[in-house]
């Protein structure tokens, strides 16, 4: 378990040495919570970061330490690219992409805090709506716990409906849109008020019936 946030810049301190060029990286998950002092520990960090940057950072990690580990069931969701242990350091690495679909989009970098500014590299926290995003479409242990942290702390959520819109206008609609609405019915049974559950569960029903459609016109054309 990590539990203090001078231990993760001590690593990108650390991997700031063995780095030739300028990288830029976003933390998302319990790390950026920690960082916002949401959190008291956390057993993983999620990094993501451009394409570019990405083999960058691997390589970078593969050289202080780090060796490859193959995700559990619980972390089939994600499509992590990587995941990289030494340690209690567990590095959750994605190519720019969360959960097949769901990207490090341009509004998400702009809202994202630099947290540590290194002479190589940049560690960005994920703001507090879009750490939100992505832990509901997760099925990690944990997760909803965090969800409801972030809740707690207040957070605007015309900007996680317009990041959701976005995020779909971009890549037409996929699976991750039913994890999404799937965690807002979750923390409802829990009693939290969610303010944008009926328009996503709308885009949602769009999904399943543009699923089923595609599955009917699949259906006669092998019948043909």
């Amino acid at each position: 378990m990590i539990s203090n946030f001078e231990s993760i810049k001590s690593l990108f301190v650390e991997l700031d040495k063995n780095v030739e060029s300028k990288i830029n990286v976003y933390m998302l998950g319990g790390g950026a919570l920690l960082f916002y002092g949401s959190k008291p520990e956390t057993k993983d960090i999620d990094l993501v970061c451009d394409a570019n940057d990405y083999f960058k950072l691997y390589f970078a990690l593969k050289r202080i330490g780090f060796i490859a580990k193959n995700p559990s069931r619980g972390y089939l969701r994600l499509n992590i690219a990587e995941i990289l242990v030494r340690d209690d350091f567990r590095i959750d690495l994605f190519n720019n992409k969360v959960c097949g679909n769901l990207s490090l989009s341009d509004t998400i970098k702009t809202r994202s805090k630099l947290a540590i500014d290194l002479k190589n590299l940049k560690l960005y926290c994920f703001s507090p709506e879009d750490i939100f995003v992505f832990k509901s479409i997760t099925e990690r242990d944990g997760d909803i716990l965090d969800s409801e942290k972030i809740i707690q702390i207040g957070i605007d959520w015309s900007i996680i409906y317009s990041e959701i819109l976005s995020q779909i206008k971009e890549h037409d609609k996929e699976a991750w849109v039913t994890y999404f609405v799937g965690r807002l019915e979750a923390l409802i049974d829990k009693g939290f008020d969610i303010p944008i559950y009926k328009d996503s569960r709308k885009l949602a029903e769009e999904y399943y019936d543009q699923l089923e459609s595609r599955i009917t016109k699949l259906k006669k054309q092998k019948r043909m």
